[in-house]
């Protein structure tokens, strides 16, 4: 194994700050992001935010000393197991790059969503709804599954509001 991939845990809220100084330091970091929707102000908008928030994956050369990053301004710490270094696999890894583009967002969509997909519903302040997804019924509608008070019934929900797990 030449090179692999290791976790580090950055500090809240700082891992552009950590993105920016392990690429300085002539790593290469994979840092991917997702669109959220977020209520504020009565108004719904899509917000860039981290896909794992407080997570990077930075790629590491064999027989580089990892533990600079370790070091670096936004970390918090590099994840071990033991002594040595948590390595991403590189399944996940490829599995996570799939469903990203060329910017590092995750882009996976709902249109590959199939009858009996496990989804959730953002409500916005009032957080998630578990349900299953059905069948879309247009562009900006699909039918879904809920459980509620104890017996299943069919709900019509805009496509914007329903989020996949991945």
């Amino acid at each position: 194994m030449s090179e692999y991939w290791i976790v580090a845990n950055t500090k809240p809220y700082k891992e552009d700050l950590a993105c920016i100084n392990l690429v300085r330091q002539g790593f290469k970091v994979f840092f991917p992001k997702i669109y959220k929707l977020n209520f504020a102000f009565n108004k719904k908008n899509q917000i860039l935010k981290p896909l794992f928030p407080g997570y990077i994956f930075v790629n590491v050369k064999q027989g580089i000393n990892w533990t600079k990053i370790h070091n670096t301004f936004g970390i918090k710490k590099v994840l071990k197991l033991g002594e040595k270094p948590c390595i991403l696999s590189e399944e996940i890894l490829k599995c996570i790059k799939k469903n990203c583009n060329s910017q590092d967002i995750f882009t996976k969509q709902i249109e590959n969503l199939k009858d009996g997909d496990k989804i959730k519903i953002n409500k916005g302040k009032m957080g998630f709804i578990d349900a299953i997804f059905k069948e879309f019924i247009d562009h900006n509608r699909s039918l879904i599954l809920l459980n509620f008070l104890s017996s299943k019934v069919n709900v019509i929900v805009e496509n914007n509001s329903v989020e996949t797990y991945f």
